[in-house]
């Protein structure tokens, strides 16, 4: 698997859909449907790479980077149970 995207959040427009009963924050990049995954604090930024590579082994994985922090979303094929 190639590396994961990191961009600048301020480079996506979220949304949230429904699936379930439950919100679902997602973003489109690339063609390709994520939903949010993991939230990091600022100060965490080497736990947020670590996990961005450990999701990145199983599924496609873009980190947002904005002033709130760090944001994984995964690949929505991946993401949600059948």
């Amino acid at each position: 698997m190639s590396t994961p995207y990191v961009i600048e959040e301020s480079q996506i427009k979220p949304f949230n859909f429904y699936h379930q009963g439950r919100r679902i924050p997602a973003v489109l990049f690339r063609e390709q449907l994520y939903v949010l995954k993991q939230v990091f604090q600022p100060t965490d930024r080497l736990d947020a790479y670590n996990r961005s590579y450990e999701l990145n082994n199983i599924t496609q994985v873009m980190m947002t980077v904005g002033q709130a922090g760090y944001r994984l979303w995964t690949d929505l094929a991946n993401a949600l149970p059948a």
